[in-house]
């Protein structure tokens, strides 16, 4: 049954037979006011989520992979946080799997969901993320607003505070676009430096 699963979850996620149909999906996330879409990723249910889902809702996106051990050792706060923000129609949570195949991740998953609860999404290798684990603030914009790398006792409050600082951030739309644009020019200026 899993592997039935798992099996048509990577055909959802293989490339549209006209790729001028569908944005490209690979990329590399520079930083701070770069957009997170677009998107299409399924979740363990088979579901399609894309970014129109969270439109409207400031965003919490946590970062993860099955090989990373610091990822896995955080997931009991990572359910604390979804857990914590469920329910409020203001916010959401999601996580990205970044494993490469779906389908070696199969033993993993099914002791993954014994345990936790949290939405993953698999976004395999089409999203470039610096480190792990890593978790961005997203606007209600759809724009990377904030942050952080690594879990630790104070995940969910770091999280939620950074939650309340995007909130009463302007929107992206509403800022001088000089502005913006130096903002993402020092992004890849950063990326360039952590190389």
């Amino acid at each position: 049954m899993l592997t039935a699963t798992w099996l048509a979850l990577a055909l959802l996620m293989a490339p549209p037979a006209n790729p001028a149909a569908a944005p490209a999906m690979e990329r590399q996330y520079r930083g701070i006011l770069d957009p997170i879409g677009p998107f299409r990723l399924t979740d363990l249910d088979g579901k399609v989520w894309t970014e129109n889902d969270f439109k409207g809702k400031v965003l919490i996106v946590h970062q993860w992979a099955a090989w990373c051990g610091p990822c896995i050792a955080g997931f009991p706060e990572t359910q604390k946080l979804a857990d914590r923000v469920r329910g409020d129609e203001s916010i959401a949570f999601v996580s990205l799997n970044l494993d490469r195949d779906p389908v070696e991740l199969e033993d993993f998953l099914a002791e993954f969901r014994t345990k936790y609860s949290f939405p993953v999404l698999f976004a395999g290798a089409r999203f470039k993320i610096g480190r792990l684990p890593h978790t961005w603030i997203v606007d209600r914009e759809g724009f990377i607003r904030a942050g952080f790398s690594g879990e630790g006792a104070d995940y969910v409050l770091r999280a939620m505070e950074l939650v309340d600082v995007v909130k009463q951030r302007p929107p992206v739309s509403s800022l001088p676009a000089d502005a913006v644009q130096a903002r993402r020019e020092q992004n890849v200026r950063d990326a360039e430096r952590a190389k």
